[in-house]
This record gives C-alpha cells, sequence and structure tokens, in this order.
C-alpha cells in the first residue's frame, strides 16, 4: 500500500505469494485447559471417540481428536488431559521423515506431556519403545491388542490390559480378569477394545464422577460385576 501512494509499486506478486500462503495454513484453534481424553495415531481415531460416547460419555465430555499431522504443526490443542489414547504409530498424514517408526513413535507420544501423574496412557501392546516414552514422561500405561497374544514382554510397564478372546473384550488389571463386552461389527475392533479400556480406566480413576454422568461404559459395568460377585461369595 505504501509502494502504491507514492507511486514507486512495480509488482504485486510478492504481497499475492504472502496472501496465498497465509490462506492456506490450517486455522489453530484457541487452546483449551482441560480435557478428558486425547486421541492421536493414524488409524480409527474419530471411530475410537464414538465407542466411547456409545459406552456412556456425554458430549459434554472433552474427547479431542488430534491428528498426527497437527502434533507436528501446532502441537496439542489443550494443556491437560486425564487419559490419552495411541491408536498406532502408522502414520500417513506427515512428511516421509516423520513416518520413520522412531520419529512416528516420538511424535505419537507427546500426547503423554498432557497426561498428569496419575494419570493413564492407552498404548498397543507391541509398541514397547512408546510405552517406554509414556512411561519417561511420568505416566502409567495400559495396553490394548486385538487379539490374546499378548505376552509378559507386552506387560511390562502396562497397569491393565484389553484384550480379544473369540468375540469377548477381556480386561486384566493386578490379578483380576472381566469381561468388558462383545465384539460388534458396527466398528472396527481396535477402536472398541480400545475404547473400552479407556471406560474402564476413567472409571477406575473418577469413579464418583464418572458415575454421577450416568456413564454404563465398561469401566461402571465392570463394577457392577464385582459387586455381584461379591454378594454370590456372602
Amino acid at each position: 500500500m505504501q509502494s502504491a501512494f507514492a507511486g514507486t509499486l512495480t509488482s504485486v506478486e510478492h504481497a499475492v505469494a504472502e496472501l496465498a500462503a497465509l490462506a492456506e495454513t490450517p486455522h489453530v484453534p484457541s487452546q483449551l485447559q482441560h480435557v478428558l481424553c486425547g486421541i492421536t495415531g493414524g488409524r480409527y481415531r474419530s471411530e475410537a471417540r464414538e465407542e466411547l460416547v456409545r459406552l456412556g460419555l456425554s458430549g459434554n465430555d472433552l474427547i479431542v481428536d488430534v491428528s498426527p499431522s497437527y502434533l507436528l504443526q501446532a502441537g496439542l490443542p489443550y494443556s491437560r488431559s486425564d487419559i490419552a489414547i495411541i491408536m498406532d504409530a502408522d502414520l500417513m498424514d506427515v512428511p516421509e521423515r516423520y513416518q520413520h517408526p522412531a520419529r512416528a513413535q516420538r511424535l505419537v507420544a507427546v500426547v503423554a506431556d498432557a497426561v498428569p501423574e496419575d494419570g493413564v496412557v492407552l498404548v498397543p501392546a507391541k509398541e514397547w519403545e512408546i510405552q517406554d516414552r509414556v512411561r519417561d514422561a511420568g505416566c502409567r500405561v495400559a495396553i490394548f491388542a486385538t487379539d490374546d497374544d499378548v505376552t509378559s514382554k507386552d506387560k511390562k510397564v502396562a497397569r491393565a490390559s484389553a484384550t480379544v478372546t473369540g468375540r469377548r473384550i477381556m480386561i486384566e488389571q493386578l490379578d483380576a480378569s472381566v469381561e468388558a463386552g462383545w465384539v460388534h461389527d458396527k466398528a472396527p475392533v481396535e477402536a472398541q477394545v480400545v475404547a473400552a479400556l479407556a471406560s474402564f480406566t476413567l472409571g477406575e480413576l473418577h469413579r464418583p464422577e464418572f458415575v454421577s454422568r450416568g456413564g454404563t461404559g465398561a469401566g461402571t459395568q465392570i463394577e457392577s460385576r464385582r459387586e455381584e460377585r461379591a454378594g454370590v461369595a456372602d
């Protein structure tokens, strides 16, 4: 504008290119302070979120789907989450350099930075490097798999695990193993298993709050089964 008024303007190409670059920059929303759960990974993020809602979490519970490309460009869109979910480290929406396993694992593990020490990060059973990174961030680990091939090495740093036996989702914590539902055909198995484990984990962390919201997820169901068994034992 100054050049135009001064009569010295010779080209607008630079200004047009700058405006075009700004227009192509993804919109970055204002950062949230506290969310219930952040989900990242290459696949099934939205499906996992939908399964959590199906298990009883209402629309008022902030479950944030964070794509790896967003993490790379802008970081986390919130400052704290009670738990976090890492679906996998098989990333396709980032430059090839960040698809390398070590860099992809480091990128998705960023969600652990917002989880407090008493929080939990859910990680695939075979992603040992990510589990170690989560532990290094001071968080606890829970693992999940779409079958029952979970070894002692997989469970080395895990507080809980979710597996699939037949069509049953089983959750194991310490010396207790309970059924957390059956696999259905309307969502990927990964999304169903991780949602059941997340629901259980939230129920363990925030039982009074979770139940008061009317939660009917795995955490509530598992506690009901524990009470039933206790009643039978009595």
